[in-house]
């Protein structure tokens, strides 16, 4: 088990070896963001931002062997006064708090090497994002609660192909659009 504290960050992490090829983890880190030091040049209210405070738990599976690894990875997140970055009617770049939000989601991944110093990566993220908190903007009533946080997609998908011959190193990548892509 491997316990530290940095800085903002406090986690425990476990794992245990099945075998020589599974291993089974859990980890659980709290962390606080405070507000970037950017807000102060952002319209608005963003200089009263809130730290955003957090705790991560992760439950999963890895699988490995010579030149291939496989992950799976549940996860659940509460933040409280989540910070988001986003823009206000007239384009303006604005931080703001959004209150308390759950996260929770599996996580698949693949990756491995190919002949020729080829690799590869895969991975697919689903994410339920839950607002628990109605917002009040200018005194109105925003009704966010139970509602996917923004721009968090629900699902996203990640895949690489990549060249790594120690000397050349080149990769193609695709990312699945976010919502506000679309």
């Amino acid at each position: 088990m491997l316990r530290s504290l940095v800085g903002s960050e406090m986690c425990i992490r476990d794992r245990y070896q099945v075998d020589p090829n599974n291993q089974a983890f859990y980890n659980v880190t709290r962390n606080m963001r405070t507000p970037p030091n950017y807000v102060l040049y952002n319209k608005g209210d963003s200089i009263s931002l809130k730290p955003e405070l957090s705790w991560n738990q992760e439950l999963g599976w890895r699988y490995s062997e010579e030149n291939m690894a496989l992950s799976a990875t549940l996860f659940y997140i509460t933040f409280k006064d989540r910070q988001i970055s986003t823009t206000d009617l007239n384009g303006d770049y604005v931080v703001a708090n959004v209150g308390e939000v759950k996260n929770r989601g599996l996580e698949l991944e693949w990756s491995g090497r190919l002949p020729h110093n080829f690799n590869y990566y895969a991975s697919y993220t689903y994410t339920k994002s839950e607002q628990m908190d109605d917002l009040t903007n200018k005194n109105v009533l925003l009704p966010t609660s139970g509602k996917q946080l923004t721009n968090v997609p629900e699902n996203m998908f990640n895949l690489s192909l990549g060249y790594d011959d120690s000397l050349y190193y080149g990769c193609l990548l695709y990312t699945s659009p976010s919502p506000r892509d679309s």
